[in-house]
């Protein structure tokens, strides 16, 4: 047990008496963005957004844009066109936003309508306690806008019960907010 102890307290004594402190130089790290968003048609200004990237923009449509597309760069691209506005559509395989921007590259106005997308919790949770057992089939959402900011916005969603059916319209003028209206 002594040779144990020893040959440990030796070994700690030796690592650590080998251990340096190597001071490395500063280096720079560059991240290449990749284009989540491609063009496909530069006459009607229509950009597809990526497979890999489709979830993040039926989540907040406005916001992927925002971060993700270059609407200077669009605008100097167009400037042969002499025109004061550009429509602007980007589309996903579940729905679309079109947007209008001014000559300053500022959004003027946006609609956007998606299909048989993930509803957001408050809004499954708004229709959980008054559709216990309820089958939701299908959904959309639809949202207006000025600016970048969403003036309405609304969601439409099918369910079904067995041979029964309900459709319904939740409101989210404020997503803490909601309405329901029953047809």
């Amino acid at each position: 047990m002594k040779k144990a102890i020893v040959f440990l307290m030796l070994t700690v004594l030796f690592t650590s008496a080998q251990s340096q402190i190597i001071e490395l130089e500063e280096t720079e790290v560059k991240l290449n963005s990749v284009p989540l968003i491609s063009n496909v048609n530069s006459k009607t200004n229509e950009f597809i957004i990526k497979e890999g990237y489709t979830s993040q923009f039926h989540e907040n449509a406005l916001e992927f844009v925002k971060k993700n597309f270059d609407v200077q760069e669009f605008i100097e691209n167009s400037r042969h066109n002499n025109s004061t506005s550009y429509e602007v559509a980007f589309r996903s395989p579940k729905g679309f936003l079109q947007a209008t921007y001014n000559e300053e590259g500022e959004m003027v106005n946006s609609y956007q309508k998606f299909k048989d997308i993930a509803l957001p919790y408050e809004i499954r949770n708004r229709i959980y306690p008054d559709f216990r057992g309820w089958t939701i089939t299908k959904n959309s959402f639809v949202a207006r806008g000025k600016m970048d900011k969403i003036d309405k916005s609304f969601y439409k969603i099918k369910l079904e019960r067995g041979n029964e059916k309900e459709r319904i319209k939740l409101s989210t003028a404020n997503t803490s907010h909601t309405g329901l209206v029953s047809n």
